[in-house]
């Protein structure tokens, strides 16, 4: 749903990219009554700190003069403010995991941007952008 595998190569926009899908993923198992998920973050394509996923659960991303956001990563330096209120109930009785193979800072010069930003499409100014 966020994944590089399901990219061409040449329409990574890591800035555009959002995690919406694996959110409406999500939002599918919750419906099917599933109360246990694990999801793998490895070898994906975007860099939207999950807000797309939220959005699509319906949490809502509001800037500075309470306009809601898309859930991308060009977008994650504009909010101001989170409104949980149209959050699904159905996700506080799941159990949701999210797991990674690596061991890396989220933010810095070693973190996940700037160590995997690049493979996601990223250029020096995306990554300065994204971090």
């Amino acid at each position: 749903a966020s994944g590089l595998a399901l990219m061409d190569e040449n329409a990574l926009d890591p800035l555009s990219a959002t995690s919406r899908g694996t959110g409406e993923l999500i939002a599918s198992a919750l419906n099917e009554g599933i109360r246990r998920i694990l999801i793998g973050i490895g070898g994906s394509a975007t860099n939207d700190g999950g807000m797309g996923a939220a959005a699509a659960l319906g949490v809502k991303f509001l800037d500075a003069d309470g306009n809601e956001l898309s859930g991308c990563g060009r977008e994650l330096a504009l909010v101001r403010k989170i409104d949980l209120s149209g959050l699904r109930s159905d996700v506080f009785e799941a159990k949701i995991t999210v797991m990674c193979d690596v061991d890396n800072p989220l933010t810095g010069k070693n973190g996940a941007t700037y160590t995997y930003g690049p493979q996601k499409g990223a250029d020096a100014e995306a990554l300065n952008t994204l971090e």
